[in-house]
């Protein structure tokens, strides 16, 4: 694990906020094994969100105030880093320098909509125009190969340039909902209820790729993911799109799922790992040649976030819980 986490820190955040109280966390994981080899890694009765890789040895995730640090081989809560209360839809996301996560919602007034994590500890990030974020406020984060985050709520979509923030969409325009912010070949993809915008990264508008014509379904994506190949994958509900570099979508019809598909990663030999909202985990082989649906059967069985670790474990995070098969 990275150093600065070896060590206790305190440290004050001006803006009358006390945070960023990093001490050591009470080994709450613990492991339980179902039928379908499943085991039940962590949970928490509140939610679990922002599950992504620390390191090579830990998992970071987050849960109501707390950032929490598991360790990969004990699955024992290492440590911990004190927040304000995180939205519950909170999720994380790795800039090339930093870890970014989703703070509170505008209800909260004087929180942070944004958190930080750098070799300085955990930062409260306020630099940009809230009035943009409604009610609801940040539900989509992705942060580019510039480590410039991009944000999306329910009354626009906005990015960080490096100097201000920019609005996308939003504002003057129609509202979008927008469902996904990922890479695209030149830039990010924002994927909303009207098709999937693509922008250069200094925020320029490139294209618009409409349902239908373009070969998108007319449903809003929940996530856009990159694999090693470069296909670009589109998750979104009864359906899993892949297209190369170029302007049309290819429907992958092959995996026959009735639910919706929330998540994606690849492992170490190229395998593609798909969450869904019912019908569990479906693996696409590296070449395409077969696909493996894995049952889930619990309580909570909408995987909205999955990662394949260099343990050779795959976790799934749920609402409430984050679970690990051995690949």
């Amino acid at each position: 694990m990275r150093s600065i986490y070896l060590l206790c820190v305190v440290c004050t955040v001006v803006i009358g906020l006390s945070v960023c109280v990093l001490c050591s966390g009470e080994a709450d994981a613990w492991a339980t094994a179902d039928d379908s080899g499943w085991q039940l890694v962590y949970s928490n009765s509140s939610f679990v969100g922002g599950m992504t890789l620390f390191d090579d040895e830990t998992i970071v995730f987050s849960t109501e105030n707390l950032l929490c640090f598991l360790d990969l081989e004990s699955w024992a809560i290492e440590s911990v880093i004190e927040t304000t209360p995180l939205y519950r839809s909170a999720h994380c996301h790795w800039g090339p320098h930093d870890l970014w996560l989703i703070g509170s919602s505008p209800q909260e007034p004087g929180l942070p909509p944004l958190w930080r994590l750098t070799d300085h500890g955990a930062q409260p990030y306020y630099p940009f125009d809230v009035t943009g974020f409604g009610k609801v406020g940040i539900q989509v984060l992705w942060v580019d190969q510039n480590s410039h985050p991009w944000v999306a709520a329910d009354l626009s979509i906005q990015m960080y340039d490096g100097a201000e923030w920019q609005v996308l969409l939003g504002r003057n325009d129609v509202s979008p909902v927008c469902g996904a912010i990922g890479p695209a070949p030149g830039g990010a993809f924002t994927g909303t209820q009207y098709g999937v915008f693509e922008w250069s990264l200094s925020g320029d508008f490139d294209w618009f790729y409409a349902p239908g014509n373009t070969g998108l379904p007319l449903k809003m994506p929940y996530e856009i993911y990159k694999d090693s190949r470069d296909i670009y994958w589109i998750c979104g509900p009864h359906t899993l799109l892949g297209f190369w570099e170029g302007f049309v979508f290819s429907l992958y019809e092959r995996a026959d799922i009735s639910s919706a598909v929330y998540c994606a990663d690849e492992d170490e030999a190229g395998n593609l790992w798909f969450g869904t909202s019912g019908d569990g985990v479906v693996v696409v082989s590296a070449d395409g040649a077969t696909i493996t649906h894995i049952p889930f059967e619990v309580d909570d069985k909408w995987i909205d976030n999955i990662m394949c670790a260099p343990d050779g474990m795959t976790y799934v995070e749920t609402l409430t819980a984050i679970y690990a098969i051995n690949r």
